[in-house]
Order: structure tokens, then sequence, then C-alpha cells
């Protein structure tokens, strides 16, 4: 695969917008002969309006041992002249159709050889010097025990007036069970050997990615936590995060009751019982809520009133900061 030696890209697109847009200098690699493959996919359907932004934000990485996939599922915009047009850096694409991101990411994955593994989606984008800390954090290892490299994500509007930092915390069980967690999926990097013999549910759409981190099991010392961003998320209307952010909480229900079938840790399962008890109830609140086609910051403080268990429940919680945002904004 290509690799860049400080050239320039030329690019139709309006470059003052991106995040950085300067090609890492490789002498910063130059001080190890050998750097661990990593693996991105990214999966992609009609998303010509970012998906430059995001292939240059990963090739500019500049990065020696890159092993970059693209599974597109046959976009009719002008994604593939978009991808045709970077397709000597990338190491495999097709354009078919498929079943949806969850279907894309395993046929990718099928392709990946690397020690370090991520999908990055077509409107998301790497950080500066991303797979370079990444790299560097997973060769300082002297304990080789690391399954995931994480940090920082900044979220980001299109216009880019709206940019706000989260760092992951706990991906632990205890951390992603208690929502502490601020799961961040771009910024979270796993060891390829650690999710080879997961098995990933490609029906699910929303929340398999939360779900793979906690099917990991993963202990403090298998997590190396980073204070740089690594990731830019893009908030957009057509995001799913967005568009359909119930659904995200439906699949997390369905994944932990799947969890709860198969672990044998009382602790686990006690806690995992209060789990599934308060989103359940949630999940039913809000159905009503919707259905009544009131979904606003008003009549989610009736509920609350009416209901003040609910003011410690991290789902209501962070439903009603959004509503305050909507109508603040």
């Amino acid at each position: 695969m290509k690799s860049f030696n400080e050239f320039e890209v030329t690019s139709s697109h309006n470059k003052k917008k991106w995040p950085w847009v300067n090609i890492l200098n490789s002498n910063c690699y130059l001080t190890r002969a050998e750097w661990p493959k990593i693996s991105i996919v990214t999966p992609s359907y009609n998303q010509a309006e970012y998906i430059e932004e995001t292939i240059l934000s990963i090739i500019y990485q500049n990065y020696p041992n890159l092993e970059f996939i693209i599974i597109d599922g046959g976009s009719k915009d002008e994604t593939l002249a978009i991808i045709k047009k970077y397709e000597s850096y990338i190491k495999y694409w097709v354009s078919e159709p498929d079943n949806g991101q969850v279907e894309a990411i395993l046929k990718g994955f099928k392709h990946c050889t690397g020690e370090i593994f991520n999908w990055i989606n077509s409107d998301d984008l790497l950080a500066q010097n991303a797979l370079f800390n990444i790299a560097e954090a997973y060769l300082n290892d002297s304990s080789c025990s690391l399954k995931v490299i994480t940090g920082g994500c900044t979220h980001f509007t299109n216009d880019r007036t709206n940019c706000e930092s989260t760092f992951v915390r706990d991906l632990t069980f205890d951390g992603l069970i208690s929502e502490q967690s601020y799961f961040q999926q771009p910024s979270q990097w796993i060891a390829l050997k650690t999710i080879k013999d997961l098995n990933i549910d490609s029906n699910l759409h929303y929340s398999f990615d939360w779900g793979m981190i906690l099917n990991l099991n993963l202990k403090s010392k298998e997590i190396k936590y980073l204070s740089i961003n690594i990731s830019f998320f893009r908030e957009h209307e057509e995001a799913k995060t967005f568009k359909d952010g119930l659904l995200f909480k439906y699949e997390k229900l369905i994944i932990v009751k799947e969890y709860f079938k198969k672990t044998k840790n009382l602790r686990r399962r006690v806690v995992l019982f209060h789990y599934i008890f308060k989103l359940s109830r949630y999940l039913k609140i809000v159905t009503e809520i919707e259905k009544k086609g009131k979904n606003n910051l008003i009549t989610f403080l009736v509920f609350g009133l009416q209901s003040p268990s609910l003011f410690l429940m991290r789902f209501y919680l962070g439903r009603l900061k959004s509503l305050f945002l909507e109508k603040k904004n």
C-alpha cells in the first residue's frame, strides 16, 4: 500500500473545514524499526459528503504499517468516485449491497491481519497523530496484557461551531453497566486477537459496539487510557445516534439480557437485574410519551416529579439534558 513522502494530496474539499490538514511528517516513525500493523475498516453507504475527509484523516497519518479497508454498501452517490481516487492507499475495498453497518464491519474484519483494530465510520475522523500515539501506547506496554487503548473523542457539528471533547473512563463491566464509561467507539482501539472469537450479532445495528466491549470482560490492567484526543465524532441529522437514539437503548436491553443468561457471577447477575429493571421501566415511559406525541422537556419533567426515582437513572437524566439543550437552542 502506498505511503506519503511529504507531498500534498489534491482534494476538491474545502480544507478550511477540516479539524486538521497537514500530513504527518514520517520522521516521527524513524524512532523504531518496526511498528505494529493497524487494521482500519470504514463501512460506508451514500456518504459522499463526508467520506473524503474520513479517508484523508486516516491516510494523512502517514502510518508505515496501515491496513485500510473500505466496505461500501452499494452507494448511489459520488462515494465510489472518491474511493477510487485514493485506492492506492487502500488494501481492499468493495461496493455491494449489504444489511447495514455491522455486516459491513464483519465483512471487512475478515480481511484484517493487524495487531490493532478499529472501524472508523465514513462520517467520523481520526485526530492528528492518532495512529502514532496508539501504536506507541501498544508498544510501551511491558506486561503485554493490553486489550484496549482508548482516549478522547471530540464531538463536532458540520459547521464546527459546537465542539465538545469527552474522555473514556472505565470500560470494565462496572463502568459500562453504571453508564459512567463515556463510551466512544472511534476512540477505542482493540487488540485484534481479543475479538477474533467474539460472536458479534449481525442482527444488531445500534449498540453492538457497546455490547462487544461488554463481552470482552475487560480488567483494568487490560485497558490503557490516553489523555489525548484520538478521534472526531460528527454530529449531524442523518447520523443514527440522532435519528434513532431510543433504538440504541432497546438494543442495550437485548445485549444485557443475553449477558445475564450466560454469566454465573452472582454479583454481576444482581447488578444486571437492576440495570434491566431500570432500563425497561425507562423505555416503557419514553414509549408512552412518544405515543402521545409529547416528547418534550415539560412532559419529561412531569414524569420525573410523578416518579422521583427516575432522577436516579442516568438514562432519564441524559434525556432530560438533551431536551433542555434542544429547548435552549
